[in-house]
Formats: C-alpha cells, sequence, structure tokens
C-alpha cells in the first residue's frame, strides 16, 4: 500500500467513525519514521497502541527507540558511560 492510500484509509475511517483496521496506524508510522517525520511516526504508533492495546508492547518499544534515537549524542553517551561504570 502506498503512503497515499493508507492516508486516505486512515481518514475515511476516521471521519466516517468506523475503526481503523489492525496495524494500519503503525503501517502508516513505520512510514513517517522511514522518512524522518519520528514525531509522526510516534503520533501513530500511538493511536495503534491506543486502538489496539494488543499492540502496545511493540508499539511502546518502537516509541521508545525513536526517543533514544532524539536524544542529543552527548546525553547517550553519558548513559553508556554511566551504565559501563556501574559494572563491577
Amino acid at each position: 500500500m502506498g503512503e497515499q492510500h493508507l492516508q486516505q484509509t486512515i481518514t475515511t475511517a476516521e471521519q466516517s467513525g468506523r475503526k481503523v483496521p489492525p496495524g494500519l496506524y503503525a503501517d502508516y508510522g513505520f512510514m513517517l519514521y522511514r522518512r524522518g517525520n519520528l514525531d509522526g511516526a510516534i503520533a501513530y504508533f500511538d493511536k495503534e497502541r491506543k486502538t489496539f492495546p494488543e499492540s502496545s508492547l511493540l508499539m511502546s518499544k518502537l516509541i521508545d527507540k525513536i526517543h533514544e534515537k532524539q536524544k542529543p549524542p552527548s546525553a547517550q553517551d553519558s548513559q553508556s558511560t554511566s551504565k559501563e561504570e556501574k559494572k563491577p
């Protein structure tokens, strides 16, 4: 499915009060992620998680990965350094 078709399917379903099929928000979110629209990806992963609770674990992990990616490099470096310092 192309991006435009996914967006149209989601919009049509939401406007008519119908439920979006499982995985559609996640698919669209992944397309946004691949295009570099991380905030949009998070929003659609969150919609998938709220609409289909069974997807919560996977969507939460994807959202967490994006948040990690959005952290400045210095914050990521200090986290890995502090983890290494805690090792006995």
